[in-house]
């Protein structure tokens, strides 16, 4: 049975790879009486799918695995359906 694994994949019998790691910005500053010497510095974007999920037919499944991805901040949530209905965890 397909189940969403949380973010942008879809697995079909079987397990997935595990996500991509997460990247942060840090710039140096210069000397300053602050604690920490980097500031983080969060840009907001609209989101970008920068890769798009093949369509497949499948008439019997073993393992399946269906992606997408996609950028922004915040990060972009991802919904699986199947014939219109949304497909959650576990299924």
């Amino acid at each position: 049975m397909p189940h969403h694994l949380g973010d942008s994949r879809l697995a079909v019998g079987g397990s997935a790879p595990p996500p991509p790691p997460l990247f942060l910005l840090l710039l140096p500053l210069l000397p300053s009486p602050a604690k920490q010497p980097y500031t983080l510095l969060n840009f907001k974007r609209p989101p970008v799918i920068t890769t798009q999920p093949e369509s497949v037919t499948v008439f019997s499944v073993e393992d399946l695995v269906m992606s997408c991805e996609a950028s922004g901040n915040p990060p972009p949530i991802f919904r699986w359906t199947k014939a219109g209905e949304e497909v959650s965890n576990g299924i």
